[in-house]
């Protein structure tokens, strides 16, 4: 299942801030001025439903909205690292 992040990255990749770039990258690259206009555009608000599984699961969703009007959603019910979502060699 994609990450809430991965679904951003997605988003940003068209700017070239690929994660490996952003997050494995300089700090310069993160404290960069697309990397701030992104972090403005960013609202994080808390969801009644998803508190109510916490904390047997740690959920998360992501949704996001293009200026051209699309539109993209992701949910993760377990985080990875958790038993039901565990990390791989990969």
């Amino acid at each position: 299942m994609q990450r809430p992040i991965d679904a951003i990255l997605e988003i940003v990749k068209e700017n070239d801030l690929l994660p490996e770039k952003v997050v494995w990258g300089s700090l310069s690259r993160i404290r960069s001025e697309a990397v701030k206009r992104m972090m403005r555009r960013v609202e994080c608000v808390t969801d009644s439903d998803l508190e109510k599984t916490f904390p047997k699961q740690w959920c998360a969703t992501a949704e996001i909205f293009t200026k051209d009007g699309k539109r993209y959603f992701t949910k993760v019910e377990y985080c990875k690292g958790d038993p039901e979502n565990s990390l791989s060699w990969d």
